[in-house]
Order: structure tokens, then C-alpha cells, then sequence
């Protein structure tokens, strides 16, 4: 059982019943991301960037580890070294931030009077269960290596490893998630905008076309 669906079961559990908070039941029935999209707008722009990060290792979770083991050792070697570089064991940090974040919001605003050592043990098994699953065999690494080795070569993973290694590289590693954090956001608000203009042209269409309804 990997380590993302291991916390949403044993979560789960811990708080389920007619207690259970109903931002957490939305949270496992949605699934992370769906559930903050249904925060307001303030609370998605400080959550997107976890959100991204997330679906990152949901993705990589879903690929067959036993895809690994074809990778020549030596571009394994190489995949292994630029993901270093570019910061994907960084992402165990901000994935428990994550989840302890949002399941601790939905507990408090349900159960106030828990105590303290409830979100203490909540913080503790999230960040175990992460940083022992990222490097575990068949873990994140293990996963996220058959992407890599599928659709670069080795040389690609050479030529990655020389440009993330200038100071060019170095500064695409800084603002790269910035810019999708801001372009996501941006992709929000020009799609709110497309609503009226889409609306107002199916009507005219349905009404030239002889279709009565209205959307």
C-alpha cells in the first residue's frame, strides 16, 4: 500500500463516525485537490502550489515500479543525481505541510476540544509515513525514475544535468514553480472570464438553430 493511501485510510479511521469533520469527509471523497478548489479564492492561491505537488507524486505512485529495474544502473545513476539537483526528495516537506495543514483545519473547525497531542501524533505519522515511503523500494524515487528514463535518453539526462548545474539552471529551479503557481492562478481567472462570453454565444446559437433552452 503506498504512502498516500495508507494516511487517507488511517485518517480515516481515526475520525470517522458522525465526529468526523465535514471539510475532512470532502477531502477524501474528492481527493486533495478537488477539495481545495472548493476553498475560496485567497485559500486556493496559497494552496496551489502543494496541489501541484501533490498530483506530481499521485502520478508517480500510479506508474509500475518493476518499470525501473529495465533503466540501464548508469542512466538510473545519472536520473537519480538530477533529480536531486531539481529538488523532487524536497517535495516530502511540503506534502506533509500539506495534509497536516488541511486535515488539521477540518478537525479544529469540528472537534476544538481535542488536545494538542492530536495534532502532534497527526503531524508525526504524516511526516514518517512520507520520508520513509519517498526512498522505500517501489517509493516515490522508484517511481518517478521509469518518467524520467521514458522520455529522455541518456544523453538528454546528461545535457539536463550540465544546464541545471549553471547559473541559468539554477535560476529555472528557483521560479519554475512560481510560474506555474502564477499562470495556474491566471488560468483561473481567464476561464471565470470565457463564462458570459460562451453563455451568451450557445444562446444565440440555440436560438438561431431553433433549440429552446437557454444556459
Amino acid at each position: 500500500m503506498n504512502s498516500l493511501i495508507f494516511i487517507k485510510i488511517d485518517v480515516k479511521s481515526r475520525f470517522s463516525g458522525a465526529t468526523q469533520p465535514w471539510a475532512l469527509r470532502r477531502f477524501f471523497e474528492m481527493g486533495s485537490s478537488q477539495a481545495v478548489m472548493a476553498l475560496n479564492r485567497e485559500q486556493r492561491r496559497n494552496a496551489m502550489p502543494k496541489i501541484l505537488m501533490v498530483v506530481a507524486v499521485i502520478a508517480c505512485v500510479l506508474v509500475s515500479p518493476a518499470a525501473s529495474d529495465n533503466i540501464a544502473p548508469a542512466k538510473r545513476a545519472d536520473i537519480e543525481k538530477l533529480m536531486q539537483i531539481t529538488g523532487p526528495p524536497k517535495v516530502t516537506k511540503q506534502i506533509s505541510n500539506f495534509f497536516i495543514r488541511q486535515m488539521s483545519q477540518a478537525i479544529k473547525a469540528s472537534r476544538p476540544d481535542l488536545p494538542a497531542k492530536t495534532y502532534r501524533i497527526l503531524g508525526e505519522e504524516i511526516n514518517r509515513v512520507i520520508e520513509e515511503q519517498m526512498t522505500a523500494k517501489g517509493g516515490f524515487l522508484d517511481r518517478v525514475i521509469p518518467i524520467y528514463a521514458k522520455h529522455f535518453n541518456h544523453k538528454d539526462i546528461k545535457g539536463l544535468l550540465k544546464f541545471y548545474q549553471t547559473d541559468l539552471g539554477k535560476k529555472t529551479i528557483k521560479i519554475w514553480p512560481l510560474i506555474l503557481q502564477e499562470s495556474m492562478i491566471l488560468a483561473q481567472d481567464w476561464s471565470k472570464s470565457l463564462g458570459p462570453v460562451i453563455k451568451k454565444n450557445i444562446n444565440k446559437r440555440f436560438k438561431k438553430e431553433g433549440v429552446d433552452l437557454s444556459v
